[in-house]
């Protein structure tokens, strides 16, 4: 029996050691980009600043692992050329990239070329300095069954919520979020860069505009747009499903919108 025990410890422990961290997650560069590796598209965000104003690029490229290169695939209509970049670094919370070519601008915006990008997990970008205040959140319909809500959620775990068409429930409600669902946008929260985000403001023709005003240490941020920086998607889908997660009771308050 302690043989058997001692070879299953083994094989367990064996098994972790080899374990290889995954490239497909959400990296955060230090130089105001981001990459969102998946298995089939890597998507890079930059930003950069012009005429005094903050701009954001997103871009959705195929890309392939030869070796210790980590190649991106633009395809024709841009370039013909490969975007190569030497892993250097790769574990569960680090990548390093050394561009091969003159097409560094790719992954980042800048005057100046970098010798080396560096990328963290966005999770080890997690700060405990966020007093949180209040939420604010909108949505409006779309050319489909997008649901019309808004709603607020304040430090108490309180919520206020007032549906519109195609919303989880039509009119004025309450409810308490548990201590798993605060606790979980306290996280995304703490790992989402609030004080870098901005809003992408960009033209809407059919899909819904979302709303969302976070008040934390005596500030707050706002956003507005159907779609948002990487960094915030996490944020903006726990926004959207948390309506199906509460218990609602009916509400005698007046308030229908929760944003300035």
């Amino acid at each position: 029996m302690r043989q058997i025990f001692t070879f299953l410890f083994f094989l367990a422990f064996s098994s972790a050691i080899c374990q290889k961290p995954t490239l497909n997650k959400l990296w955060v560069g230090d130089a105001d980009n981001y990459l969102q590796v998946d298995t089939d598209a890597v998507r890079v965000e930059r930003c950069f600043n012009y005429q005094g104003k903050r701009h954001i690029m997103q871009a959705a490229y195929y890309y392939k692992i030869i070796g210790d290169t980590f190649r991106i695939i633009k395809p024709e209509y841009y370039d013909s050329s490969n975007h190569d970049y030497i892993i250097k670094d790769f574990t569960a919370d680090l990548l390093t990239l050394i561009p091969l070519n003159k097409y560094w601008r790719t992954l980042y915006i800048s005057d100046t070329p970098k010798e080396i990008l560096t990328f963290r997990d966005r999770h080890k970008i997690y700060t405990d300095s966020i007093v949180f205040q209040k939420i604010n959140f909108s949505s409006t319909t779309c050319y489909g069954s997008c649901p019309e809500l808004s709603f607020q959620i304040d430090s108490s775990k309180q919520m206020k919520f007032n549906g519109g068409k195609y919303a989880v429930k039509e009119g004025q409600y309450k409810a308490v979020l548990s201590d798993q669902l605060y606790s979980e946008l306290l996280r995304i929260l703490a790992i989402s860069e609030l004080d870098k985000l901005k809003d992408l403001s960009d033209l809407n023709i059919d899909a819904p505009t979302y709303s969302i005003e976070v008040y934390y240490n005596g500030k707050s941020k706002s956003f507005k747009s159907f779609r948002f920086s990487y960094i915030a998607t996490e944020l903006l889908n726990y926004l959207i499903e948390l309506p199906k997660k509460v218990e609602f009771q009916e509400s005698k308050s007046e308030e229908t919108s929760f944003l300035r």
